[in-house]
């Protein structure tokens, strides 16, 4: 489990359509810049705009994918992690580049439809189900083995939010989250995690059905972890 999380996620326009080329040992690796544009407004009323380009790299069959359905212009939603790499140009001065290592992608407008198939093929997900959450432990995780022998832990989260009315009423609301991950993850929990820790949840929803004795139906959603960040002291 990371003391720190490095993700990005950024939806912007192609600057430039892709530039695919193989490593010597045969892996396709495109590259392409992404710009965002933010604006607002000064306090004098005057509208201004910023934009923020990225370099981004893709590897594998995400490269050539990439190649084959973007081009400059098209709007990506594009997910991944920044890397800093230095390197001494012929000129003998030290160059520094920060880009973005792509490993999700939905394009909104691609040259071909893309379908939606296993990630292990290399191609992009239509729909991306990811959950990222702050909040209060609850309750104790509960840690047991499944009957495989595969570790699973289990705990509620609790993150609030506030917010004033209209009227100068402050209200809040605390939204639940059944936490359940699997594995070495588990284990860190039972290691780390107790009642009133502060921590960054990042996962999926997960919707099961089940019948009581009496066969009725139940439903249950889970987040599912799969990245956890500690974000106070141990005790």
């Amino acid at each position: 489990m990371a003391r720190g999380l490095n993700k990005v996620i950024v939806v912007g326009d192609l600057g430039r359509d892709p530039e695919l080329r193989y490593t010597p040992e045969g892996k396709a690796v495109a590259a392409f810049s992404l710009v965002t544009r933010r604006q607002w407004l000064t306090t004098d009323g005057t509208p201004q705009q910023a934009e923020e380009w990225f370099n981004v790299i893709a590897w594998g069959a995400k490269a050539e994918r990439c190649k084959q359905w973007l081009r400059k212009g098209n709007r990506v939603y594009v997910e991944g992690h920044l890397q800093t790499r230095t390197w001494v140009g012929q000129d003998h001065l030290r160059r520094v580049r920060t880009e973005l290592v792509l490993s999700e992608m939905i394009p909104f407008a691609a040259i071909e439809p893309a379908p939606a198939v296993d990630d292990a093929s290399g191609t992009f997900p239509q729909h991306i189900n990811k959950v990222m959450v702050i909040g209060l432990v609850e309750t104790e995780p509960e840690v047991r083995p499944t009957a495989s022998g595969k570790l699973r832990a289990s705990f509620s989260l609790a993150a609030s939010q506030s917010w004033v009315t209209s009227d100068g009423k402050r209200c809040e609301t605390t939204e639940w989250f059944h936490v359940v991950t699997w594995g070495s993850l588990a284990e860190i929990c039972r290691q780390w995690l107790s009642r009133g820790r502060r921590v960054y949840v990042e996962g999926y929803l997960h919707t099961y059905a089940w019948k009581n004795q009496l066969d009725q139906p139940h439903w249950r959603t889970e987040l599912v972890a799969r990245e956890m960040v500690v974000l106070d002291e141990h005790p």
